[in-house]
């Protein structure tokens, strides 16, 4: 990406994790390998509380999550809602949240190739899938639209709960 991008600069958001400084070393090497740390296009932020301040920042968001390892990645709406493109691994629920080619990229895990590639078309289309991406989270993710599906959950729950015999039994005792 950095080859077709010159302007490329990499932020990694994130706090270290105990036991994986490794993998932490290994990223620093190969982000000095692709020529990213020699001018300061690379770097590793532990954000803290400061992720809603910082994402507003990006141009795309990349997500290039292994298999296995996400279930519906709340960083994937955060960035959405926040106008910016995603470019995501298909792990998970990814493929649910993002549209391909209109809210972002989502590209097979393990990928490198095709992750830059998509990183570099979300630069280039970067309005238009953000606008499309902030429309989606309306649509599809705002309070109103949640407050509708789960207030009725919500209802049956009690409406279940106020039906069953009460826990524990009145007296005490063992379930009959």
């Amino acid at each position: 990406a950095r080859q077709r991008r010159p302007d490329l600069v990499v932020r990694v958001l994130g706090a270290p994790s105990p036991g994986h400084e490794g993998y932490e070393e290994e990223v620093r090497r190969e982000a000095a390998a692709a020529g990213l740390t020699a001018d300061g296009s690379f770097s590793m932020i532990d954000p803290g509380p400061r992720v809603p301040e910082l994402i507003g920042a990006f141009d795309v968001l990349c997500m290039p999550s292994v298999p296995n390892s996400e279930g519906m990645p709340t960083v994937l709406l955060e960035a959405m809602a926040a106008g910016l493109p995603v470019v995501a691994t298909d792990v998970g629920a990814v493929a649910e949240l993002v549209q391909d080619g209109r809210t972002g990229r989502v590209v097979a895990p393990l990928d490198a190739a095709a992750l830059a590639d998509a990183a570099v078309e979300a630069a280039e289309h970067g309005a238009g899938w953000g606008a499309a991406g902030r429309q989606r989270i309306a649509d599809h993710f705002g309070l109103e639209r949640l407050r509708a599906l789960h207030a009725p959950c919500s209802e049956l729950a009690a409406e279940h709960r106020a039906r069953r015999r009460p826990w524990p039994p009145p007296g005490g005792g063992a379930p009959r």
